[in-house]
């Protein structure tokens, strides 16, 4: 017989699974921000060398939001064996500007955000690349 499971549960197997799927994307993220050193380092002055270290820009804070999404991946898919409190006084310790004892719904939204925000960084880098495939 299935165990009955409530909203917060369903939440959180949902955000686990988006917050999963961005790992596709970091192979990708990646391979275009190694493309982007290689022209920079090809690249003479002007355009393709602004879009060369764009796209690495954009690749290396892509990087970092699939680091920060992958730790929360991690955190959900664990999220009822964890001891919130516990857990927060260990975010804490290495980020003293974190914010202790938000809501489960709160930190779903936060998860949420990051990952649009990773999207968005791999959407403009796609968007880099293309116009350094075009100006090069």
């Amino acid at each position: 017989m299935d165990k009955p499971h409530t909203q917060s549960s369903a939440d959180i197997v949902l955000i686990t699974a988006l917050l999963g799927s961005f790992r596709a994307l970091e192979f990708f993220v990646a391979g275009a921000t190694l493309l982007g050193v290689m022209c920079y380092a090809q690249a003479g002055q002007g355009m393709v060398m602004l879009l060369s270290a764009g796209v690495f820009a954009s690749g290396m804070a892509a990087l970092y939001y699939a680091l920060r999404i992958r730790i929360d991946h991690r955190i959900f898919a664990h999220w009822n064996e964890i001891d919130t409190a516990a857990l927060d006084a260990s975010l804490q310790k290495m980020n003293p500007n974190f914010k202790a004892g938000r809501s489960l719904d709160s930190r779903l939204a936060g998860a949420r955000s990051l990952f649009k925000r990773g999207i968005i960084l791999v959407l403009l880098q796609c968007a880099l690349l293309a116009l350094l495939a075009w100006a090069g």
